[in-house]
This record gives C-alpha cells, sequence and structure tokens, in this order.
C-alpha cells in the first residue's frame, strides 16, 4: 500500500512538473513576456483596484480579440510601435512615448 501512495505521489509531482514546463517552452516560443508589477486596491472607490504590466512582445505579435469587463487599459509603449483595433474606433498605432487608453467593455 505505501509503495501504491510513493508512486502515485511520484507520478502526480512528475505531471505537475511537465505541465510548468511545458507551459515556459511553449510561452518562450511565442516569445511574449508580461510581469505584474503592482496590484493595490484604489482606495476612493470601493471595490476596485489597479494592475501595471509590463509586457515585451516580439514584431507581428497579436493578441486575440478581448475585452476587460468594468477595467479601464492603459497602455504606454516604451519602444517601436503598437497596433491596436479597437470596437468603434477603429485602428490606431501607438508609437513610442504615447499612451492609449480602452474603455472597458469594449472589444479590442
Amino acid at each position: 500500500m505505501r509503495w501504491r501512495t510513493l508512486t502515485a505521489g511520484a507520478l502526480f509531482f512528475a505531471g505537475v512538473l511537465a505541465g510548468l514546463v511545458s507551459s515556459e517552452m511553449i510561452h518562450a516560443q511565442s516569445g511574449y513576456a508580461t510581469k505584474q508589477i503592482l496590484k493595490d486596491d484604489l482606495n476612493n472607490i470601493p471595490g476596485q483596484e489597479v494592475l501595471f504590466f509590463t509586457s515585451d512582445w516580439p514584431p507581428g505579435f497579436r493578441l486575440p480579440w478581448h475585452m476587460h469587463e468594468d477595467g479601464h487599459e492603459f497602455v504606454f509603449v516604451l519602444e517601436g510601435q503598437q497596433t491596436f483595433e479597437i470596437d468603434g474606433v477603429g485602428t490606431k498605432v501607438v508609437s513610442a512615448g504615447e499612451v492609449i487608453h480602452t474603455q472597458p467593455n469594449v472589444p479590442h
């Protein structure tokens, strides 16, 4: 019985490890890297929070069409350019040093 428990535990651990490694490999192959650098409550707006991320995208990288429920998105481009498709707005090209704002609940 103990051997069976140890084997099951080892297989579970191996599966978790394989999943983590393959996830990192897929992430590295896409060239897309993002990291959350701040998460904090908005003191004057109960129940709301602010999130800040840094992202590094290779040329030609595209995120799938999506929206942020009840969340404002601000993107500040550090270098290069980023092209946005925003529902009801159209195509916007944002260059280094510029910021774009996407309203909540708007597909982009």
